[in-house]
């Protein structure tokens, strides 16, 4: 396959991916709300131009132009003019003044008189909780799904005893010599060379202790400097029990940037695909979602950066904050530099897909309307509200007036709206490079 072919089958398989993952967000907050009864008349993913719809039911499912998004609409998200209408007019003129504003966000019931019971506002707190919170939670498990395909199906590559190349000898100062010379007269010739190692053996045990990864093998080496040694090695399916002097080296050490004496075999190790724990699982859950959240916390700052890189004053980071557009991008990236490697490269798609929806967690429950998190928020004070009357002997409140945050939503949304213009601007002029 050409890197065309490849670029394109990155693309294609994470906009599908793109798609499930919004389609399951929408379907996480419209399965509970149809189980408690709110109309949903319509589920959409995408935006723009309607390519395909059909209605089951009271429900019409469709697909739209634009996959940046998608939206599932509940009647009643919040109540009409009519349930405030006899409520009294505030004696502060700027406060009245502020009612009468924020009207406009107000409508009238979106629910005939016969169906008002099936508002989603008249839900008890905690099914609120559960409709709004199930779109986040369906993308945690996707999530989760996504890197465990990886973790435990693919599996990650983990380093093994297999010998992948043989130094043949290092200079003075340590150094690795870029390619073995023909002799290693003013060199020190290491250990494996001196036994003959080759690419594709595997170093089975070193003095009586077996070893299965380089941490292995340099740990049963740490203490052997100056003695003579077993070192058991498997050729095909030859065992060769070859004996070696250990002696020390002086090794350069590129991520310490430092020079390290210590006994020195002389090989580089390979790789071998492994079914990863639960607890590795665990920590790449945890910490992609702590990263994303950080991320949010920066995005003012990204997007000054991305103006930047999109005016061509800076240079756009590979570890910034990119849209779906960057996403796919990458994953044609990761699809034509990998190659032939399927299992390498369907990893870093998933795991891109997993970072996706972690992503799509994180940001949806931001406090904030008009963001699950926002509507969350909003249920919560509700069900305080209802609390505080009670224990003065208020009886019930009315229900949680979301137009009074109208000017704040329309806020958001235009900012949610820039930003994410912005982004996808950015990856058309000035994308991300691996």
């Amino acid at each position: 396959m050409s890197n065309a072919g490849y670029y394109l089958a990155g693309i294609v398989f994470v906009a599908i991916g793109i798609a499930v993952s919004i389609a399951l967000h929408e379907f996480g907050h419209m399965f509970p709300a149809k189980k408690f009864g709110v109309k949903v008349p319509r589920f959409m993913v995408g935006f723009g131009p309607t390519l395909f719809s059909r209605k089951r039911g009271e429900t019409e499912f469709g697909l739209k132009l634009i996959p940046l998004g998608g939206y599932v609409t509940l009647t009643g998200m919040a109540p009409g003019a009519e349930e405030y209408a006899s409520r009294p007019v505030p004696k502060n003129r700027l406060a009245a003044w502020y009612l009468r504003y924020v009207e406009r966000f107000r409508g009238p019931a979106d629910l005939e008189p016969s169906e008002s019971h099936r508002a989603f506002y008249r839900l008890s707190t905690l099914k609120k909780l559960t409709v709004m919170a199930g779109g986040p939670i369906a993308n945690l498990v996707l999530g989760v799904i996504f890197a465990a395909v990886v973790f435990w199906g693919i599996g990650v590559p983990t380093p093994n005893n297999q010998v992948s190349e043989v130094v043949a000898c290092i200079s003075v100062d340590g150094k690795v010599a870029a390619k073995a010379p023909a002799s290693c007269d003013g060199l020190v010739e290491t250990t494996a060379h001196k036994l003959g190692l080759k690419a594709g053996d595997r170093v089975v045990s070193i003095d009586g202790t077996v070893v299965a990864n380089p941490a292995e093998v340099r740990a049963a080496l740490a203490d052997l400097a100056g003695k003579t040694v077993s070192i058991v090695v498997s050729r095909g399916t030859d065992k060769l029990n070859l004996q070696a002097t250990v002696e020390n080296a002086k090794v350069f050490n590129p991520e310490t940037k430092a020079y390290t004496e210590r006994p020195f075999l002389g090989v580089s190790f390979g790789y071998e695909r492994k079914a990863a724990s639960f607890a590795a699982l665990g920590a790449y859950t945890g910490e992609t979602i702590a990263g994303t959240f950080a991320m949010i916390a920066q995005l003012p700052s990204q997007a000054l950066h991305v103006i930047g890189a999109i005016d061509g004053t800076e240079q756009r980071s590979s570890s910034g904050a990119v849209s779906v557009v960057g996403i796919a991008k990458v994953a044609g990236d990761l699809a034509a530099e990998n190659g032939q490697d399927w299992a390498g490269t369907i990893s870093m798609w998933l795991l891109t897909l997993s970072s996706l929806n972690f992503a799509l967690f994180a940001f949806n429950m931001i406090p904030v309307l008009p963001l699950d998190g926002g509507h969350i928020a909003a249920a919560l004070y509700g069900q305080v509200k209802r609390f505080w009357f009670k224990a003065r002997g208020l009886g019930e409140p009315r229900p949680v007036d979301l137009a009074l945050l109208g000017p704040l939503t329309m806020f958001g949304w235009i900012t949610l709206t820039l930003m994410g213009l912005l982004f996808v601007i950015a990856d058309i002029v000035a994308p991300v490079t691996l």
